[in-house]
């Protein structure tokens, strides 16, 4: 037997060994390597996904939560949050407003003037919060009050403090001879954007 024959037969478990380890050695660095850091990479992918998923699943209870809530509240009170600040302007409410107040304060409402804001009159200030976004216009009111007092007109402005609408007092002016008074105020209503 040659040489070579009694080297391959003696060697030949090591051969086949040697030439398996190089076969699975290349199958792993060629096949599965880039394969398991695809699976490392979709892994970490789907961790972020479930955590997207977990988030926007407590916004969604949140939601339905307040959509609960919201459904929950009685009519008049919606109404009663919209008086608070109208949708729209409601000239002939404001009228009604302001008289009524007079009246109950007993005073004459001799003259009344409602005037809408114009273009380069100070806006409402919105520059964060909840206001950011919305479309408030302002409306100013000027009222003259006869027949009273100085009580009765603190007393008129006390009810116009407490009134449902939101009603700025901007200025006063008092007539100590005429027992008559004048006040200009503010009030603000939402306008569809």
């Amino acid at each position: 037997m040659p040489i070579r024959d009694i080297f391959f037969t003696r060697y030949f478990r090591v051969f086949i060994i040697i030439f398996l380890g190089i076969i699975l050695g290349g199958g792993w660095f060629f096949f599965l390597e880039p394969k398991i850091e695809i699976l490392k990479i979709g892994l970490t992918n789907l961790k972020k996904q479930k955590e997207v998923l977990n988030s926007r699943s407590n916004r969604l209870e949140e939601l339905k939560k307040i959509t609960k809530d919201y459904e929950k509240i009685e009519e008049e009170k919606i109404k009663r949050i919209y008086s608070i600040l109208p949708s729209e302007e409601d000239l002939p409410g404001i009228f009604v407003q302001m008289e009524a107040l007079a009246k109950e304060s007993k005073f004459i409402l001799r003259s009344i003037e409602i005037r809408r804001q114009k273009k380069g009159e100070e806006e409402v200030e919105r520059e964060g919060g909840f206001l950011k976004g919305i479309d408030i216009k302002e409306l100013r009111i000027s009222l003259k009050l006869e027949k009273g007092s100085y009580e009765r007109f603190k007393e008129f402005l006390d009810k116009v403090e407490k009134n449902l609408r939101i009603l700025e007092v901007v200025f006063v002016n008092f007539d100590p001879k005429g027992a008559s008074f004048g006040v200009d105020l503010k009030t603000y209503y939402l306008t569809e954007s």
